[in-house]
């Protein structure tokens, strides 16, 4: 239930710039290259889910944001932005790894759970 809510709040106070990042910030996208790059991630996920391998659904949008725009001839927008969203998918699980595990350390020894 928390997971949800914190996916939920995510969604509705941060959602609006993230799609403006995506969308405008890394390469320009007319319509037609805008469908294909969603048509293009879209297959992506689906055949990842087919073989049964986890993928991040924001990682392919960019890709294939990416991918669509170098196909039409465009160049990056900003390299920086994309800099930024490559270190932030490096960064984020290690990240969480640790939160996670000083989490666990300090409600197992507060508490003296144990699983």
């Amino acid at each position: 239930m928390v997971g949800g809510l914190a996916i939920a709040f995510g969604g509705l106070t941060f959602s609006q710039k993230i799609m403006m990042t995506v969308g405008k910030q890394i390469i320009d996208l007319d319509y037609f290259s805008a469908a294909i790059a969603v048509l293009g991630e879209a297959t992506t996920v689906w055949i990842y889910a087919l073989l049964g391998i986890p993928v991040s659904v924001s990682q392919a949008t960019v890709g294939a944001v990416i991918g669509a725009g170098y196909a039409r001839g465009s160049k990056l927008t900003n390299k920086k932005i994309l800099l930024k969203i490559l270190s932030a998918w490096v960064n984020t699980p290690i990240s969480s790894g640790l939160i996670t595990f000083l989490i666990y350390f300090i409600l197992e020894n507060m508490f003296k759970m144990s699983i």
